[in-house]
């Protein structure tokens, strides 16, 4: 079985042999397979300055401390609002630590595309493993 796969940046590792992995932005999607790794490597915490940074650019405080929660589990889909990659920038966060220059090449490569995915993964599973990772096919 091929399954096709999408995602808003590094697609991840999925059961049977890779065929294809393709990125529209290569840029893009390394910035964010190295911010992923950062984002997991320490609890989210706001900056005590993050409330003002947030401020500053419009955004409501507690709603963007709540979104940024599942930064380290949807990194590309937190990180999909370059207002919130500059809040990040401007310091408001102090964990995890997340490098300036990944932050900055998501601001220099912005998405563009028709939908919120930019990495393509193509795989071929054997029935079992399709439904082991998917369930039973109907």
């Amino acid at each position: 079985m091929v399954v096709l796969g999408t995602s808003n940046g590094p697609a991840t590792a999925r059961p049977g042999r890779l065929l294809l992995e393709d990125a529209v932005d290569p840029a893009r999607t390394e910035a964010l397979r190295a911010l992923r790794e950062q984002a997991r490597a320490a609890p989210v915490r706001v900056a005590e300055d993050g409330p003002r940074v947030a401020g500053e650019l419009a955004l409501d405080p507690t709603a963007l401390a709540t979104w940024l929660e599942g930064l380290p589990r949807d990194t590309g889909g937190r990180l999909a609002n370059p207002a919130i990659v500059q809040a990040l920038l401007d310091g408001y966060l102090a964990s995890p630590q997340l490098d300036a220059d990944d932050l900055q090449a998501l601001l220099d490569h912005p998405f563009d595309g028709l939908w919120e995915q930019d990495t393509l993964r193509v795989t071929l599973l054997t029935p079992a493993q399709y439904r082991e990772a998917y369930g039973a096919i109907r």
